[in-house]
């Protein structure tokens, strides 16, 4: 016995999202591009926008862990995902507050340390200043 299908019409429904997707993929990337080049030529405003997006990442962690930990057993295991939480939200806290001083820390910490291989230089003013990115950092 033979079972027969009747003939199936495909008609290919065309929405709106197989265009509006690449359109929206190639408008991302010219804006990343754009604020790419931005950030070259601003290096300074890059990094205050950095630390500012960073800064709320933290809270937000910061909230999450602090939620997280009233969720696990033990008591250990809550303090200590408390404590962690509570770091993330102070120093996420701290960054949003004083975005200047977290763009210093961070230009310090990464490349104008005397004790590592970065990219900073060594500054005519001194050891107490240091070069990196065009910026001259004091030790003091």
């Amino acid at each position: 016995m033979r079972v027969i299908e009747p003939e199936i019409d495909e008609q290919v429904v065309s929405s709106g999202w197989t265009t509006a997707i690449p359109l929206v993929a190639v408008g991302i990337a010219i804006l990343m591009i754009v604020l790419g080049i931005i950030a070259i030529v601003f290096p300074f405003f890059a990094g205050v926008a950095s630390t500012l997006l960073f800064g709320w990442i933290f809270i937000f962690a910061g909230i999450t862990q602090i939620a997280y930990a009233f969720q696990s057993r033990g008591a250990g295991k809550v303090i200590g995902k408390l404590i962690l939480g509570l770091l993330y939200l102070l120093s996420g806290i701290f960054l949003v507050v004083n975005p200047f001083q977290g763009v210093s820390v961070g230009y310090y910490h990464f490349c104008a340390r005397p004790d590592s291989s970065g990219v900073g230089e060594a500054s005519p003013y001194g050891e107490s200043h240091f070069k990196c990115a065009g910026f001259h950092l004091t030790g003091d």
